[in-house]
């Protein structure tokens, strides 16, 4: 359990290097059973859910589905730490070179967008 615990935290690093939040406020602090972490980016919380997580190869990568919530916005973010794909639905758009897209939630698409740009940038 540990040991996933640790690995899930290594995969959330590695998202957060590759993204360049580094810019920004982060901290991880655990919830419940490991499943769950909660971010305080710059002021925001967004929280990360494993929805699975399994190894791939024999090199060490992992790949993981990780629903993403917050500033009323949630995507999936399907990644592996040597690789990095978001999920894409209805909409693309380019956030530091990767092809991602927004599952609106509660929330009108375009300041869904707006907003993640914001925390992005």
């Amino acid at each position: 359990m540990e040991k996933t615990i640790n690995q899930k935290r290594e995969f959330l690093l590695a998202i957060y290097k590759a993204t360049k939040l580094n810019k920004l406020k982060w901290s991880i602090c655990e919830e419940s059973d490991g499943e769950v972490f909660t971010c305080d980016v710059s002021g925001s919380k967004l929280k990360f859910e494993f929805l699975y997580m399994q190894p791939v190869g024999t090199e060490g990568t992992i790949r993981a589905a990780v629903l993403i919530s917050g500033l009323n916005t949630c995507f999936h973010v399907f990644a592996g730490t040597e690789e990095f794909n978001i999920a894409i639905n209805t909409l693309s758009l380019q956030i530091f070179g990767w092809s991602a897209a927004l599952i609106a939630s509660n929330h009108k698409l375009e300041k869904a967008i707006k907003a993640v740009r914001n925390l992005l940038t």
